[in-house]
């Protein structure tokens, strides 16, 4: 179970980092 709970964690920063990426790209241009 903790392998499992150690890749929700890593899906959850990966969408944090989608969300900063989008919103840089937004105020960028």
């Amino acid at each position: 179970s903790h392998a499992a709970r150690q890749g929700s964690a890593r899906r959850v920063v990966r969408g944090r980092r989608r969300r900063e990426r989008l919103a840089e790209v937004a105020k960028g241009p």
